[in-house]
């Protein structure tokens, strides 16, 4: 596919041809990465195209300009095969250390909190809950009591039951990201309406 002939490209290429090249290298992933057929064995393939572009060190920007905004974008789209395939991407680079604390604040939590969006879809709120409290631990405290825990609160009184429960079975997990302090003010007052 491409994306092992982009990886050959990354290993393969004088790095300072490559630079030359590399935006319309990666605007033919974009466009790839827009039909929906593909998207899904594109987002498979991101952790790979990571690792080639992080062997490189002229190429590291690659992981931050291009590929996370590419996995941000699929984060939650309807096609489950692709949600799943974006949201695996995404936890491969962060757990590879490809993601940046800024990187994942400025470029995947909007995706985020747009999927969890009180005017969303529930269904979209609900991929939104788990997403919320699997990047807590990766940003740190004081991230994700700024940019998630007003909405997580505000998901915890949903009129829809599904996105309450949601709420409640990552509740304990959420809650080990922030700290103490925001905790006592902000959530455990909804512990008994979560529920």
């Amino acid at each position: 596919m491409v994306t092992g002939i982009i990886q050959d490209l990354f290993k393969r290429v004088p790095q300072d041809v490559m630079g030359d090249d590399l935006p319309a290298i990666m605007n033919i992933l974009y466009k790839i990465g827009e039909e929906s057929i593909l998207r899904a064995d594109l987002l498979e393939q991101i952790p790979d195209l990571a690792a080639a572009a992080v062997e490189s060190n002229v190429l590291k920007d690659v992981v931050s300009e291009y590929l996370i905004p590419l996995v941000a974008r699929s984060v939650g789209l309807p096609d489950n095969a692709v949600d799943r395939a974006a949201q695996a991407a995404l936890f491969q680079l962060i757990e590879a250390g490809y993601v940046s604390k800024f990187d994942a604040e400025i470029k995947i939590c909007p995706s985020i909190l747009a999927l969890s969006n009180l005017d969303s879809t529930p269904d979209a709120n609900t991929k939104a809950i788990p997403l919320m409290s699997k990047l807590g631990p990766h940003l740190g405290r004081d991230i994700t009591e700024r940019v998630f825990l007003e909405r997580f609160t505000e998901l915890c009184t949903s009129p829809i039951f599904f996105v309450r429960k949601m709420c409640a079975d990552h509740f304990g997990h959420f809650c080990t990201a922030i700290g103490k302090e925001a905790f006592e003010e902000s959530l455990v007052s909804f512990l008994c309406i979560v529920i």
